[in-house]
């Protein structure tokens, strides 16, 4: 039974005595002819009340206590990013990397069912790309067609299983120059970054006994709403890392969590120099997430905590530097277009937008990539330790 409980209990009951007898009966106002003076009864009923105060009142104070005896030594992580950043990959990197992973029947049978959904959306946001960027699909509408029947009705929430067919009609799809054309301009429209990864794989994801390996869990896609957390010991030290949604309907959430935070770590998406804002679409999603994380960085109460920021997918960065310029999305970046010089001047940028922080910890990172987090993260847990031990709970 938790604390709000405890005290919904405890001021329910109060209220409840205040108005009726010790047997349930409702204690009149006044007294009343053929009735005895209540005076005495009153004395009683407020004695009973003073006694019930004070257990409640101790039951209380012994909870604050455990659970402040619990949360000795606790580091709490917040992980905070924009939308579609990799926090929620980086949650499950660490899920795999300090616990058991994913591997209960039922964890299984969910992330197959969440792959199948993401690929029936990479397929329609790959036409809705062709659409948008005027490329006739006319010769390869019969394939369609037959995508298009395999999942129907293709609107509801309910997604039928792989089937081999289904998948030699999305690889043909993924292979054909129509869509190979759409997808190399796939920063001009809204795309899931799993995308080649997925239907590269199709063919093994069609298989009748397939089950998720955990590079495809680390690739699946879902939006987080909620706040999750899970805790796990790294060197002997006990964790909680918490994962809250990225959205702007999320963002009001946060704040209840920051009070006794020891260590924020922010997620950027270095392809969002690319990309316009997934909420405000006037907007660029680089400087979108840069005013998010000014917030987070100048914020009183995160202030005694060490601030750790990911500079995410540095694979599909490189990638995406070949075909989109940076300065063509930053004109006052006068380098050259490689990653080095591009990443070096993000993440000044992010630096320099968290001031007056003295200290900002920046590390570059593939969320995707299980060994490339497992180096990461302990390289970052260093850097915490050495930055702020208060923030870390040692001494």
């Amino acid at each position: 039974m938790n604390l709000v409980t405890k005290i919904g209990q405890a001021t329910s009951w109060s209220f409840y005595m205040c108005f009726h007898g010790p047997n349930g009966c409702l204690v009149p106002s006044r007294p009343t002819e053929g009735e005895t003076d209540i005076s005495l009864q009153s004395e009683e009923l407020e004695v009973k009340l003073n006694t019930l105060a004070k257990e409640r009142s101790l039951e209380i104070e012994s909870y604050l206590t455990d659970e402040k005896k619990t949360a000795q030594g606790l580091i709490k992580i917040l992980l905070l990013g924009g939308p579609s950043c990799g926090k929620s990959t980086v949650f499950k990197q660490m899920q795999i990397i300090h616990k058991d992973g994913f591997k209960r029947p039922d964890q299984l049978e969910y992330f197959r069912e969440l792959i199948n959904r993401n690929i029936r959306d990479i397929f329609l946001q790959l036409l809705a790309g062709a659409n948008i960027l005027n490329i006739s699909i006319t010769s390869i509408q019969k394939l369609v067609d037959s995508i298009e029947a395999s999942y129907h009705p293709i609107g509801t929430d309910e997604i039928k299983a792989m089937t081999r067919n289904r998948a030699e009609l999305l690889s043909k799809f993924w292979l054909s120059e129509q869509i190979q054309k759409v997808f190399s301009q796939r920063y001009a429209f809204p795309l899931m970054d799993s995308t080649r990864y997925f239907l590269e794989n199709i063919q093994r994801i069609g298989e009748k006994d397939y089950v998720p390996c955990e590079e495809d869990i680390v690739h699946s896609r879902h939006p987080t709403f909620s706040i999750t957390s899970t805790n796990f010991i790294y060197n002997g030290l006990k964790m909680r890392l918490v994962d809250v949604g990225g959205q702007k309907s999320q963002r009001r959430k946060w704040l209840h969590l920051f009070d006794d935070v020891r260590v924020v770590l922010f997620v950027v998406d270095l392809t969002g120099y690319a990309k316009r804002d997934e909420e405000d679409r006037k907007e660029n999603h680089m400087t979108s997430t840069m005013k998010i994380f000014k917030e987070i960085a100048t914020n009183k109460v995160l202030r005694p905590a060490v601030l750790v920021l990911f500079l995410n997918k540095v694979d599909l960065y490189e990638e995406l530097l070949t075909s989109v310029r940076f300065s063509d999305k930053f004109p006052d970046y006068k380098g050259p277009n490689n990653v080095e010089g591009t990443s070096t001047y993000i993440k000044d940028k992010f630096v320099q937008a968290a001031k007056p922080r003295k200290s900002v910890i920046p590390h570059f990172t593939t969320a995707t990539n299980t060994e490339n987090i497992k180096v990461v993260f302990r390289g970052c847990m260093e850097s915490v330790f050495k930055a702020n031990s208060r923030a870390t709970g040692l001494t």
